[in-house]
């Protein structure tokens, strides 16, 4: 396993989703200490995905800008730098965790993790903008050093210490290698199609090989019960309608744009029928520069399915495009209910999924 493998593994295992920002309050009062035995704890439970690692302690390393050091096969250094529910209470938690991040070079990793343990709320403290500010601050380092995990993601491992299956680790690395497998597709269709012209009606800045057919849906029983919207058949055939347009919709846009939509909606929060996301958290994943997010979120907003937080710029907000209901809400609230990867949806384009029940 080489050193690419080995971070891309361990990115997996510490990403299990995300809780709400209530659900954070599990961090209230626990020590940085029992917070750092815990994480070492997990990736010990790990180590037979994550393959031969060595983890060192803070106590060893006399907390130079790390609390862990994994080795990993003997070909990877990483470097784990907990914060705590006290930690993100000091008035220079920002200023003391750059300081570290600039420490944490003198150990010559490979990569760095910052995962913040801490509620976003503790009694009538709102830690959310200091942790925020902090996110998008190190969102702006042009390096692909660091890593940040944000409480809403930690608290996920935190109350659900259980090890990742093989299954789904294996399908989360799938998802991972086909995504860089489309930069072969890209030189293969650069190659064949120099002096082609793309197809009118799609948008091209980022044009891909697109292997997906659209299929629409027929009767969206499925979706009906499952949310239980209780429809008659008359309305349903109105709610099919609002379907097929925004399925025409994503076929208009590139695949490489869905895909960014598709793990904007993986991140989001949910709060009543509102999407939103950190800007920094999408980038993250996707792995790609702030102008290659910046004109993906410009040709979501040209079809009204995304739009810039207008206060300060440090989220998304998921649309419905021209539907006037929370067809996107839905969709994902089905997806989930029925363990479907909403990729299937807004990537492969398979709306039949409304149809059925699985």
């Amino acid at each position: 396993m080489d050193k690419q493998s080995s971070i891309i593994g361990l990115s997996i295992v510490l990403n299990r989703g995300l809780k709400t920002e209530q659900e954070t309050a599990c961090f209230e009062n626990v020590t940085h200490d029992i917070l750092v035995e815990g994480i070492k704890e997990y990736l010990l439970l790990h180590a037979n995905l994550l393959g031969d690692m060595h983890i060192e302690t803070s106590q060893a390393l006399n907390d130079h800008g790390v609390d862990l050091i994994l080795t990993s096969n003997q070909v990877c250094k990483i470097g784990i730098q907990v914060k705590s529910h006290f930690d993100v209470s000091e008035k220079d938690f920002a200023t003391k965790v750059k300081r570290q991040y600039a420490e944490s070079l003198a150990h010559g990793l490979d990569k760095w993790y910052l995962l913040i343990c801490a509620p976003m709320k503790s009694g009538k403290n709102d830690f959310s903008g200091k942790i925020n500010h902090l996110i998008n601050e190190l969102s702006m380092f042009k390096t692909k050093y660091h890593c940040v995990f944000g409480p809403q993601y930690t608290a996920e491992i935190y109350k659900n210490f259980q090890p990742m299956s093989i299954d789904e680790f294996n399908y989360s690395l799938q998802k991972y290698s086909y995504a860089q497998t489309d930069i072969e597709a890209i030189k293969e269709l650069i190659k064949n199609n120099l002096n082609s012209s793309p197809k009118e009606n799609r948008d091209n800045f980022s044009y891909n090989v697109d292997p997906y057919k659209a299929i629409a849906p027929q009767s969206c029983n499925g979706i009906n019960k499952v949310l239980d919207w209780g429809n008659s058949e008359e309305e349903l055939k109105c709610a099919k309608k609002d379907f097929i347009v925004l399925l025409n919709v994503l076929q208009k846009i590139p695949l490489n744009t869905r895909k960014f939509l598709s793990m904007a909606i993986e991140k989001a929060v949910l709060k009543g029928d509102n999407l939103h996301a950190l800007i920094f958290e999408i980038r993250n994943s996707c792995n790609i520069s702030e102008k290659e997010f910046s004109d993906h979120a410009k040709l979501l907003e040209k079809y009204r399915l995304m739009e810039l937080d207008g206060d300060d710029y440090d989220y998304i907000f998921i649309n419905n495009g021209s539907i006037r209901w929370p067809i996107m809400k839905d969709l994902i609230v089905f997806a989930e209910r029925q363990h479907i990867p909403i990729d299937q949806i807004i990537v492969c384009l398979n709306f039949g999924f409304l149809d059925k029940i699985q």
